[in-house]
């Protein structure tokens, strides 16, 4: 009877050490399946994708444009907010769908919301209408700063969809990333003079289709530099200056200068201001230069007509400045035949 008894106890203890053993590789097989980079790091690490699914009324002129796109996370957080958490910088306005939550297989805990956005975007025209844009989603946490959050890239889901379609651009290619961000105030909770935080960017380049819009956005500037060389070589014979009259001839120059001027207003309240110069100027300023120098050349033609100088030194005078013309208009077409050397990356 009491080795019965003392083999139940035996087998009790069998089955016990069995169970635990179970448990302990369970448990260790389950921490096998999460990343390390969640396992290694005392922070609440958050994994980040996007899908952008749309992009959308890129106004130059206002400096914004609008996009939706799907963001989600995965952590160890259960409870972690995504939808309440996350700051789109420079976002005019931001609309967030309820979130879905799941558990993935990986033992982490996956949120995804779609959103929709206007974000403040500083152009760089420099280029233009050669130019590439940088479209950048940039996302903070609202709570946590890095010391306990620390956002890492999916970069193996995330992209955009191939059917967004913009007129005038196309899709280049995209980027994410995640870097650290201080700002110079600790917000006035502390003693610290800083506070930084950890960032997650999605970046898109857009390139443009530039050579429809060469001809259509510049056409006025184009027919005045072809008038006013029409005009220089007419003053650059005695016999055209006698079939064309005086006041035909700076009609001609004064129909160009309108038709600048027209096209300079329609170019800058399509682009926003810029520091730096850009190729509209350099294209402006040509324009306003040949204009200059027809009109200049037009009137002194006249003075020494009327002055009764000779011929040939009125030609002379006319043709000098048509020759400084042509080469102004050849480094002009040698400059936008290569445009891809003005483009800053």
């Amino acid at each position: 009877m009491a080795k019965n008894y003392t083999n139940g106890f035996l087998i009790y203890y069998i089955i016990r050490i069995m169970i635990l053993s179970y448990a302990i590789s369970s448990n260790y097989s389950y921490a096998q399946t999460i990343e390390p980079i969640f396992t290694q790091d005392k922070r609440n690490i958050v994994k980040m994708g996007i899908y952008i699914t749309n992009i959308f009324e890129m106004n130059f002129a206002g400096g914004y444009y609008k996009t939706t796109f799907w963001l989600w996370s995965k952590s160890k957080d259960q409870f972690y907010p995504l939808e309440q958490d996350i700051e789109i910088m420079g976002a005019r306005d931001i609309k967030i769908n309820p979130p879905t939550s799941l558990l993935i297989e990986d033992g982490l805990f996956y949120k995804s919301v779609k959103v929709a956005a206007t974000v403040n975007e500083k152009w760089d025209i420099r280029a233009y209408p050669f130019d590439t844009q940088r479209l950048r989603i940039a996302i903070e946490s609202t709570s946590s700063d890095i010391s306990t959050l620390k956002f890492v890239t999916d970069s193996e889901s995330s992209g955009f969809d191939g059917s967004i379609a913009m007129t005038g651009w196309k899709i280049a290619g995209m980027e994410i990333a995640t870097v650290p961000y201080t700002y110079q105030t600790d917000w006035g909770i502390g003693h610290n003079r800083k506070s930084t935080y950890s960032r997650f960017i999605a970046t898109i380049t857009l390139k443009r289709s530039s050579h429809r819009i060469l001809g259509t956005a510049f056409l006025g500037f184009f027919v005045a530099n072809i008038l006013t060389g029409a005009v220089l070589l007419v003053e650059s014979f005695a016999a055209t200056r006698a079939a064309i009259p005086f006041l035909g001839r700076l009609n001609i120059v004064i129909g160009s200068l309108f038709g600048a001027v027209g096209n300079k207003y329609i170019i800058d309240n399509a682009l926003p201001a810029s520091d730096a110069i850009t190729l509209p100027d350099l294209i402006q300023i040509g324009s306003f230069l040949a204009i200059a120098v027809s009109l200049l050349t037009v009137i002194v033609a006249e003075i020494l007509d009327r002055l009764k100088y000779p011929g040939d030194y009125v030609n002379k005078f006319a043709r000098i400045n048509t020759l400084i013309y042509i080469v102004s208009q050849v480094v002009a077409l040698s400059y936008l035949a290569y445009d891809h050397m003005y483009v800053v990356p």
